[in-house]
């Protein structure tokens, strides 16, 4: 062979190495994007028990790792103090979160019957959460579809399924807006492999890095266009959130029990307001 056809030959196996590659990478983000960044499965909506016939106010919490230390840093009982003393009545908060959770694996956590990948993750389910009939059920949820990058309209889109089977339910969810957060900081901690992932699939899905923006407009307006932003109880992040280093841990991504007060004790005003506005409506 000549010298002339050993760099051609060479040249087609290199191209031909470079199409794999890129048939593969678009296969492995195809895969993401239909698996892990898509729009969650929708299940039969199911019926819980009625509620209960008591004057207690009962508030659960469902999400993600913010519904989780939630729990964990024991706020459902201050929760609980700081609302009772708000509205005079015996109140009970519960909560469970899954850690590193996007809106669409929060919805698929409220079905016990979901199949799952591994059987430990049916510890994460809420169904048991709803059926003990809360009045209103706090969703925090969304910063994991902000910083894994997550089409924002599939992130209304599954924040649209979580609504309504809490209404269907007769349990008023209240929606939590996504705060500003330091996304850049927060994928530089979480390895090169991830970081470019995210700063790929921001181009991709579109959803512009670090602009939480597109998240908070996309929720607004699937509220709006839907009808289902008069059945809600939202709290706007302006409402709450101070980007201060009191109320973020070192993460800059979660709450410490000081962020957890102030955000527990704009979601227990909220609340009240709003009861308040039922009974007049009553009356």
């Amino acid at each position: 062979m000549t010298r002339d056809g050993t760099i051609w030959l060479r040249n087609e196996m290199i191209w031909g190495c470079l199409v794999f590659v890129l048939i593969l990478v678009g296969c492995y983000l195809c895969y993401l994007l239909r698996n892990k960044y898509g729009a969650a499965t929708e299940h039969a909506i199911y019926q819980i028990p009625p509620k209960h016939d008591d004057d207690t106010l009962r508030v659960a919490v469902i999400g993600d790792s913010w519904a989780f230390y939630h729990d964990a840093n024991q706020c459902d009982t201050l929760f609980e103090s700081y609302a009772r003393q708000l509205m005079l009545r015996p109140v009970k908060c519960f909560s469970k979160g899954h850690n590193g959770q996007k809106t669409n694996g929060i919805y698929d956590d409220m079905f016990a019957d979901r199949p799952v990948k591994y059987e430990w993750e049916r510890a994460f389910c809420t169904q048991p959460l709803l059926e003990q009939h809360p009045d209103y059920c706090v969703i925090m949820a969304g910063i994991n579809d902000l910083c894994s990058q997550v089409s924002p309209n599939i992130y209304a889109a599954n924040y649209q399924m979580i609504i309504q089977l809490l209404l269907a339910n007769s349990i008023r969810p209240v929606v939590m807006e996504i705060p500003k957060l330091d996304v850049p900081f927060a994928c530089r901690h979480m390895g090169f492999q991830k970081y470019v992932r995210s700063r790929l699939f921001s181009f991709v899905t579109g959803a512009g890095w670090n602009d939480v923006t597109v998240y908070q407009k996309a929720l607004r307006s699937m509220l709006a266009t839907t009808g289902l932003g008069d059945s809600v109880l939202f709290i706007s992040a302006s409402d709450w959130n101070r980007q201060a280093s009191p109320f973020y841990t070192d993460d800059r991504f979660h709450l410490t029990p000081q962020g957890y007060e102030v955000l527990d004790s704009c979601i227990g005003m909220e609340i009240v307001e709003d009861l308040n506005k039922t009974f007049e409506c009553k009356y």
